[in-house]
């Protein structure tokens, strides 16, 4: 198999449902701060069941970070399903040094 990766840098609502839909059947998904009118259907995706309030988790979202879905590996070293996680992205110039100890990992 191979790995493959879909990129909306603003919003999906340019595309057709048909294709909506088939972006989200993706097993990894990033969200990174959505437009106003997206953030509802967003939360909505991360729990249906409305046990968690992704909306305001998402209105609180800064630059550098994004919302994680997808499998993830476990301590155990398994690799299965996550809760969605809201993580923090170094910024790049860091992540280039060599002299910075910031790294950074979803755990």
């Amino acid at each position: 198999f191979g790995w493959s990766a879909w990129f909306a840098t603003q919003s999906l609502k340019v595309l057709k449902d048909d294709e909506v839909v088939r972006l989200m059947q993706s097993a990894f998904k990033l969200y990174f701060k959505p437009t106003d009118e997206e953030m509802i259907k967003i939360a909505k995706q991360l729990d249906a069941t409305g046990k968690t309030d992704w909306l305001s988790e998402i209105q609180k979202l800064r630059k550098g970070q994004c919302i994680v879905v997808g499998d993830k590996m476990k301590a155990d070293g398994t690799v299965g399903p996550a809760e969605p996680t809201v993580i923090s992205i170094s910024p790049f110039d860091i992540r280039l040094s060599k002299n910075s100890d910031s790294t950074e990992r979803w755990d």
